[in-house]
């Protein structure tokens, strides 16, 4: 385990983990016509370990320290024509 200094000469370990990550969500749409539509949007997820994932009980007890958090970028650009049921007038 190797060491990392900061600019302020602030010294922490090469392999310790956050306890915190931001996750964020941001869309657009627009209506070109009554039925039509588009949107773009833009998200980042993160996930810790669940325990699970960590612990193995069968066939020998064992913890597995290499499974790291994960976080992920998604990215959805759709056109999307409603149909004429979704519009349509009860009668």
């Amino acid at each position: 385990m190797g060491q990392i200094r900061s600019p302020a000469g602030n010294t922490r370990a090469e392999d310790e983990t956050k306890d915190n990550e931001p996750a964020y969500s941001a869309s657009l749409s627009y209506l070109f016509a009554k039925n039509s539509s588009a949107f773009v949007s833009a998200k980042r997820s993160f996930r810790f370990p669940v325990s699970d994932e960590l612990i193995q009980f069968f066939p020998t007890f064992q913890v597995n320290p290499s499974i790291k958090p994960q976080t992920g970028y998604h990215y959805e650009a759709p056109a999307c024509d409603t149909p004429s049921l979704m519009t349509s007038k009860p009668t």
